[in-house]
């Protein structure tokens, strides 16, 4: 069973103990892919308002569904990232189909959809929604045409005068279908999903080695970022914006507060940009003054395995040891560490990580100045045997 399906069909199999009104009355339709995307269709945004993003209020309101009690917080996280659902039912093809919305606590940004019926060919699907007046396009695809490995299957679709959406088609092992609308944007892959599909469907460009997943990105970065012996401990700002993974939003600003991840930092000028790889959607930030930059951020970092950072850059010859133990805490690590390797100046890592959600979710910054932070309450050196980790 994919990861997909397993979250599709463990939230909304979670979601049937809350108490749904009855089923509305069934609607003649013409197939049931062409019924869900006429179902779907009724979610979309207008094409003229500039968010990406539902409201719960607006969901209830879509026709043809019965909704239950909502949006109800969820012991954790899907691994779309969502903590809060609504769980609903319509009818499709004269038989009940279960729904859930899904999203944060103001904000809708996904709807699943479990069919008891066998999911049709990707023909079939794409056929369906095209009678029922969408578009569609692959939205992620086989790296070099290979055969598909599954039935799963992701496009981006329009529809008339509303905005552009995703859709997510999958065999479920119940024998029904999973799908998922996305009003926003494709959650990241997995790791072993990044190694099979491109988002690039055109074929035009070629996958890109060492970026494919969040792990080998962050692992590429440090790797760049360690200066060679004897080059000054910064970056100039031109040369931080051709790093790879990596898209920024200039121009370099002036800061007006230090900027606290990993220790306040008194730097006055920040760029900021995201770190993007299939598998990892995140915040990456540079900061330094006018003209150089010495410290790099890269924060919320999910879908990364905790110690793969460390043991991957370990296996290049870099040397890591804790210099500093955070604050401890139940859920939430937080350690310094001093990063050498022959031939490169020495440099400070900070690596942090927290639980909440039951996925970790990894901070990273490195300081190519290879200068400390203030020391905080509650930290303190670390001693010869290394700080307390989640991950150790």
């Amino acid at each position: 069973m994919t990861t997909h399906s397993r979250t599709l069909a463990s939230a909304v199999l979670v979601l049937l103990g809350a108490a749904i009104p009855a089923v509305v009355a069934a609607q003649a339709q013409p197939s049931r892919p062409a019924a869900v995307a006429q179902l779907f269709a009724r979610f979309l945004l207008p094409a003229n308002v500039d968010y990406s993003l539902g409201d719960w209020d607006t969901a209830r309101k879509v026709s043809g569904v019965q909704w239950g009690k909502g949006p109800l917080p969820l012991d954790k996280a899907t691994p779309d990232g969502d903590f809060f659902a609504m769980p609903g039912r319509a009818m499709i093809g004269g038989q009940p189909v279960t729904l859930a919305a899904n999203g944060a606590r103001t904000m809708v940004g996904s709807v699943y959809l479990l069919d008891p019926q066998p999911l049709p060919s990707p023909e079939g699907v794409v056929a369906g929604f095209r009678a029922a007046g969408f578009t569609l396009a692959p939205a992620r695809c086989t790296i070099g045409n290979r055969p598909y490995p599954d039935g799963r299957r992701w496009y981006r679709i329009g529809y008339p005068a509303k905005r552009a959406a995703f859709l997510y088609a999958a065999p479920l092992r119940s024998g029904g279908t999973g799908y998922i609308l996305y009003l926003g944007g494709l959650p990241a892959m997995s790791e072993r999903d990044a190694g099979l599909y491109t988002e690039d469907c055109s074929g035009k460009a070629a996958p890109t080695p060492g970026a494919r997943t969040g792990t080998e990105a962050v692992v590429t970065l440090i790797d760049r970022l360690m200066r060679p012996a004897g080059a000054p401990p910064a970056l100039n700002w031109a040369e931080v914006q051709k790093l790879p993974a990596l898209s920024w939003h200039p121009p370099v600003k002036k800061l007006t507060v230090p900027y606290p991840p990993g220790g306040d930092d008194p730097n006055p000028y920040t760029l900021d940009g995201a770190l993007d790889t299939p598998t990892t959607k995140s915040e990456a930030r540079a900061t330094g003054n006018a003209q150089m930059a010495t410290r790099f951020y890269f924060l919320g970092l999910d879908h990364m395995r905790p110690t793969e950072v460390f043991d991957r850059l370990r296996a290049q010859g870099y040397r890591i040891a804790a210099v500093r133990c955070g604050k401890p805490y139940t859920k939430m690590s937080e350690n310094w560490f001093a990063i050498t390797a022959p031939g490169k100046r020495p440099a400070i890592l900070y690596r942090s990580a927290y639980l909440d959600t039951g996925t970790p979710v990894m901070n990273y910054v490195l300081r190519i100045d290879n200068v400390m932070p203030p020391i905080a309450q509650g930290q303190r050196p670390a001693p010869s045997a290394g700080c307390p980790d989640l991950f150790r």
